[in-house]
């Protein structure tokens, strides 16, 4: 669990040090000054941000790691080929 937003669902802020009745906390992304909720699942994060418009956040990689995962295949399948050319029987 970790503490969010409530406005942005973002988790960048810092607390104004006042503890009165809750903790306050100011947001960095939205500029929120107050309590902040408590997510017990963070994986609807996204889609909660993506519903009330905003992008993801910048450590949000769900798209960006598909991308890596081909990229790294691709590179993987090239240096097997390379070791199977090097490597392999030379007349």
């Amino acid at each position: 669990m970790a503490l969010r937003c409530p406005r942005c669902y973002g988790r960048d802020f810092y607390g104004t040090g006042e503890t009165h009745a809750a903790d306050v906390f100011v947001c960095r992304e939205c500029g929120y000054a107050g309590p902040f909720i408590d997510l017990e699942d963070e994986s609807i994060v996204p889609k909660l941000r993506n519903h009330i418009g905003l992008p993801p956040e910048a450590d949000d990689t769900t798209e960006f790691s598909r991308s890596v995962i081909i990229a790294l295949a691709v590179l993987v399948a090239l240096f097997l080929c390379l070791m199977v050319i090097t490597l392999g029987p030379h007349p």
